[in-house]
């Protein structure tokens, strides 16, 4: 159980931000003062995410009745309502760089988190490493180019992803 909740992975959403660390589906970070853990997740019709303060033993959770949603502002508010945060300040947008040549042949193929959610391809246009969305329900979404943002992590369009080694080793 230790090992399935300790973060493996950092990924660096905003410049100037605290790394935000990933591992078996938890999120852990820091913002705003606080020490947080958080699980997000979508099926087709809905998507939620939850937060936990555990220092300040409190909690919110929000649901949304649209595929994919996060309503992560919401969560915010709730939590401000009920916690003890530092007051917000604005970041600047992540640093974003050129996938590493090596990379580009490791990241290319087809991902998919679930059955409902489509599959996310990563593919190559000329010399650059792009991604597209492909929808349960046929239609394909361009996400446009990746980037790297940290260490084995990634951003196309408002996706963020993180590059972990499976079962056999490779990524």
């Amino acid at each position: 159980m230790r090992r399935a909740l300790t973060p493996q992975f950092d990924i660096v959403m905003a410049a100037g931000a605290s790394p935000t660390r990933y591992g078996f589906g938890l999120m852990s970070g820091s913002a705003r003062g606080v020490e947080y853990i958080e699980h997000s997740g979508s099926r087709a019709g809905y998507g939620s995410v939850t937060r936990l303060i555990p220092a300040q033993r409190v909690a919110a959770v929000v649901l949304g009745t649209q595929s994919g949603i996060a309503l992560t502002r919401t969560l915010t508010t709730a939590l401000e309502s009920v916690a003890t945060m530092a007051p917000a300040t604005a970041l600047g947008a992540p640093t974003l760089e050129p996938v590493a040549a090596a990379d580009v042949a490791l990241l290319t193929g087809r991902y998919r988190n679930s059955a409902m959610a489509g599959t996310v391809e990563l593919y190559v246009d000329g010399s650059t490493l792009k991604a597209r969305l492909h929808k349960t329900n046929t239609s394909v979404q361009a996400l446009g180019e990746v980037q790297a943002t940290g260490a084995r992590s990634y951003r196309a369009g408002a996706m963020a992803f993180v590059a972990t080694n499976g079962q056999r080793g490779a990524s």
